[in-house]
């Protein structure tokens, strides 16, 4: 998101700043604070926090920094993830003393896509398309078993919501595994309607998919056991402009040769999907998967066809889900 600056007070009684976001947007050095006592900056004090309460009546603190009369501070995950409107402050310590700004609002925009929202099964085979080509960089799961941590024979698989990659050896069965056998898995933050994703490469060259919502309920196994060709049906080039690309299907595109507005330095695969289950012709859904694996992959959402796009949201080995 764009950086916003605001203006604050540190004496109260003065009209309370707003600033618009959307539900789950998380963004580093997003809120840029220029503090005034009066007429005159602000300059007093060593450290600042910003702190504020969301709708549901729970809290949030986290370290900004400062300097002179600036404070800047990061959009995090909890501050977005209640949508209304969120009372907050900017806290100025100095020793054994501390003092607050006057009160501004977080005006957090709901999600199109609310947490506890029934997702139609369209979104599954959405994902599954995305993973297909993910499989293409290693071409049988056999290429990269036996890496990463190992999954207890005891394990259940629902309490691995930590990034990471994760492998079965093929002689255990593990409690809520797609299958049985040995498998490779890797998770996935997502900081969307998702808290995580788990994908489960299986020695039998299945796919496995499933999501973790925000409100802690697991999604059902996605399963496949055909790996597709390497790449889409239809070729972008550097003319093409992914804004413009709204026709479902399958698309590719190599690295020397990327479309504008698209996401990552690397060659890799779209899919465009309508709909996302919500009966509407115009909510368009793309899809990118970069051919290196470990680079992740990423969806933004259009709800107009495609004239305004969502920013996109980045599924990465990288993500630590904080």
């Amino acid at each position: 998101m764009t950086t916003q600056t605001i203006y604050l007070n540190m004496m109260p009684g003065n009209v309370c700043p707003v600033i618009h976001v959307s539900q789950y947007d998380t963004d580093e050095d997003a809120l840029v604070f220029n503090l005034h006592m009066g007429s005159v900056p602000f300059t007093a004090g060593t450290t600042a926090t910003i702190e504020g309460t969301k709708p549901d009546k729970t809290g949030f603190t986290y370290a900004a920094s400062y300097s002179d009369n600036v404070v800047t501070a990061d959009l995090t995950e909890q501050m977005t993830a209640v949508s209304g409107a969120v009372m907050c402050e900017i806290r100025i310590t100095d020793g054994s003393n501390t003092v607050g700004t006057q009160n501004f609002i977080l005006m957090v925009e709901p999600a199109a896509l609310a947490d506890d929202t029934v997702i139609s099964d369209t979104d599954i085979p959405l994902l599954q398309q995305a993973i297909d080509a993910a499989a293409q960089v290693q071409t049988t799961a056999s290429q990269f078993y036996s890496t990463g941590s190992k999954i207890s024979a005891t394990a259940n698989l629902n309490d691995y919501q930590t990034s990471g990659k994760f492998y079965s050896e093929a002689n255990q069965t593990i409690t809520n595994a797609p299958i049985s056998g040995g498998f490779t898995m890797f998770v996935w933050y997502t900081f969307n309607q998702y808290r995580l994703v788990q994908v489960v490469f299986g020695l039998d060259g299945s796919i496995s998919i499933r999501a973790l919502y925000q409100n802690n309920t697991w999604r059902d196994w996605w399963s496949s056991n055909n790996t597709k060709l390497y790449g889409g049906a239809k070729t972008l080039t550097s003319s093409n402009n992914l804004n413009s690309v709204v026709a479902d299907g399958d698309y590719n595109y190599s690295s020397n040769s990327r479309p504008s507005n698209c996401p990552g330095n690397l060659g890799g695969r779209v899919t465009v999907e309508r709909s996302l289950g919500l009966g509407q012709a115009n909510y368009i859904r793309q899809t990118v998967m970069q051919y290196n694996i470990s680079d992740g992959f990423y969806t933004r959402v259009s709800q107009d066809g495609g004239s305004t796009w969502t920013n996109w949201y980045k599924y990465s080995m990288t993500d630590t889900g904080a």
